[in-house]
């Protein structure tokens, strides 16, 4: 009985040890095996790496000390003074001191050097807007003047001079081209507010400024007019230098009101550059998260058709979406999944993309001197700047978050779904789509739902193959093949192709006979025990030996006639026999099979 036991145990265990290992197997999870990959490749090539896949790096593997050692040294081979690469390049300066300043190095000189690179963006109109509720008389001043203005009760501004011309619609007051980077004191003698609002000179596109300030009749409110970009060449805007350099510059606690003006007015001409993601990010404007949930692909990636490529584009959406539209979050994943090399890195083992990827959705603490804690495990919230200061809070330096968040001594209150806009082109507030309906874009999240609809809800046309997972294109590329499928209409129905699994089939097959092998064994354990004792024994089969002849009947010519025979024999009366128990006999044992057994159990521990 124990034997059957410890071999039921023995059998079991093998089943189990199989299905852990085929269990971990599936277990390896994208972004594991996608650092793996990363790791790999950089050991490989650290030596041969631009500037801008050493910074990408970092940003990844900077919890990593060995590997963020080695790639602070190579980023800072490159120096230059206090920029980088040694031609000094302000997008690639910027995009080091967003690397390092995540190592936890310090970055004040490049800082210092960066900030040297504003120069005074043209080609924006900024008007000065005074509102009361009343009449009243109002003063400007600035450095070497002053004007005085009176607002009528229709709210039309009259007067001026100076720096100021009468706008054409009469309610504000452009400043001239001359006096911009004033700094301007307003005073009113009733209530009133003041704010700036800006212009793109070639066209209609206004940017409204968040900073408004308010004060009590004869109090005082202050504006700067300052409008700034990034320039290599000290001449000329630079639109991505500028996206990089102001998000630099915030990361490390900068004052940006200056460089948002020139962002937002020019995003509509760099729309391949994904403004919308940097904007988002550095204003917390929804209108910048609906952008980016309704460029998002079908498929689930993003593409702006830039020479960045799909794969950096998506990094840049991940980086600012994270808890804002898990569906569209969701839905990115699926498409890396499916498009991840079998290596583990992503478009061909490209390691910009692949470290831009890890950094911005699966990111990793960075090792540093100081350990510091986790934010939301002390009880604060993970948020942009921009963020915090909307809740109020305050951002906390002794604690981490992951990517680009700060750690926020207050949460943001986030909306309801009832009370987001919905996206350009569509009419009213986010609804959640009832059963049966589907939204028209990706989903976004709200403090009531993770399902609002900003975009309208429809009856859901799935198609056939729709319906077993695929998607309806065009053509299918490289990396699928048609199915059998229906998608209603001139596409066809691609889905992924089956990679080559022999190898994976023979294992399963190999596992497979072992395990019936085993439940063999141990069904015939007895009878292989028997013939091993023979063996080992020397017993052999066949015919038992003749204990005695057979009886053979009287013939005729024995003298005694037969009928005469079976007359006179006579038949012993029958006695009862005592019953007595056979002796048992000492079995001989074997000393080579006792030891051969002892092996085997051994081995089955």
């Amino acid at each position: 009985m124990k034997k059957e036991v410890l071999l039921s145990f023995i059998l079991l265990s093998f089943i189990l040890t199989i299905s852990f290992v085929f269990a971990d197997s599936n277990a390896t999870t994208i972004e594991e095996k996608a650092y793996s990959c990363l790791k790999d490749n950089i050991n490989k090539k650290i030596s041969s790496l631009s500037l801008e896949e050493k910074s990408f790096s970092l940003l990844a593997l900077a919890y990593d000390s060995s590997l963020q050692s080695s790639l602070i040294s190579k980023i800072n081979d490159e120096k230059n003074d206090n920029c980088f690469p040694n031609k000094c390049k302000v997008k690639d300066t910027a995009l080091v001191i967003i690397a390092l300043n995540y190592a936890k190095q310090n970055t004040e000189e490049s800082e210092g050097w960066l900030i040297d690179k504003e120069i005074r963006a043209k080609n924006i109109n900024v008007f000065l807007e005074i509102d009361t509720n009343e009449k009243s008389n109002c003063t400007i001043k600035w450095d070497g003047g002053s004007a005085k203005i009176s607002i009528s009760e229709d709210k039309k501004v009259s007067g001026g001079g100076g720096c100021f011309d009468s706008a054409t619609n009469g309610y504000w007051l452009k400043i001239k081209d001359s006096c911009l980077n004033k700094n301007f004191t307003v005073s009113c003698s009733k209530d009133f507010i003041t704010t700036l609002l800006y212009q793109k000179s070639s066209e209609d596109i206004w940017y409204v400024s968040d900073d408004i300030k308010s004060a009590s009749a004869n109090g005082e409110t202050q504006h700067v007019s300052n409008l700034s970009c990034f320039s290599d060449n000290g001449k000329d805007c630079d639109y991505e230098a500028s996206l990089w350099a102001t998000l630099a510059l915030q990361r490390t606690g900068h004052n940006i009101d200056n460089l948002i003006p020139y962002l937002i007015l020019f995003a509509s001409d760099n729309q391949k550059l994904f403004p919308d993601s940097f904007l988002y990010y550095l204003t917390n404007s929804e209108d910048y998260l609906n952008n980016i949930v309704g460029l998002q692909k079908n498929e689930g990636y993003w593409d702006l058709a830039s020479v960045k490529g799909e794969y950096y584009d998506t990094a840049l959406a991940l980086l600012v979406i994270q808890s804002a539209s898990s569906d569209a979050k969701s839905s990115a994943e699926s498409w890396l999944t499916e498009k991840q090399d079998s290596s583990g890195c992503w478009n061909n083992n490209n390691i910009r993309d692949t470290a831009f990827l890890l950094w911005a959705n699966w990111p990793k603490q960075a090792s540093a001197v100081t350990v510091q804690e986790n934010c939301i495990d002390k009880g604060y919230y993970c948020l942009s700047k921009a963020e915090c200061g909307e809740a109020g809070g305050n951002i906390l330096d002794n604690y981490y978050c992951s990517g680009l968040k700060e750690c926020c001594s207050k949460p943001l209150a986030e909306k309801r779904c009832s009370e987001k806009d919905k996206l350009a082109g569509y009419s009213g507030k986010g609804e959640i789509c009832q059963e049966g309906k589907v939204c028209s874009v990706s989903l976004v999240s709200a403090s009531d739902t993770d399902k609002c609809c900003l975009g309208s809800c429809e009856e859901s046309t799935a198609t056939e193959c729709e319906n077993y997972g695929y998607l309806c294109k065009n053509s299918c590329s490289s990396d699928e093949e048609e199915a059998n499928y229906n998608c209603n209409g001139q596409k066809v129905c691609c889905r992924p192709k089956e990679e080559p699994s022999t190898k994976k089939s023979w294992v399963i097959w190999l596992l497979i006979i072992l395990i019936i092998v085993v439940i063999v064994l141990i069904i015939l354990r007895n009878r292989i025990k028997i013939l091993l004792f023979k063996k080992r024994s020397g017993i052999k089969e066949g015919n038992v030996g003749k204990m005695r002849p057979p009886f053979v009947p009287p013939s005729a010519g024995s003298g005694i006639p037969r009928t005469q025979y079976s007359q006179t024999k006579t038949i012993p009366p029958l006695r009862t026999i005592p019953t007595q128990l056979p002796i048992r006999q000492p079995i001989r044992r074997d000393r080579e099979l006792e030891e051969t057994m002892k092996k085997l159990r051994e081995m089955s521990r």
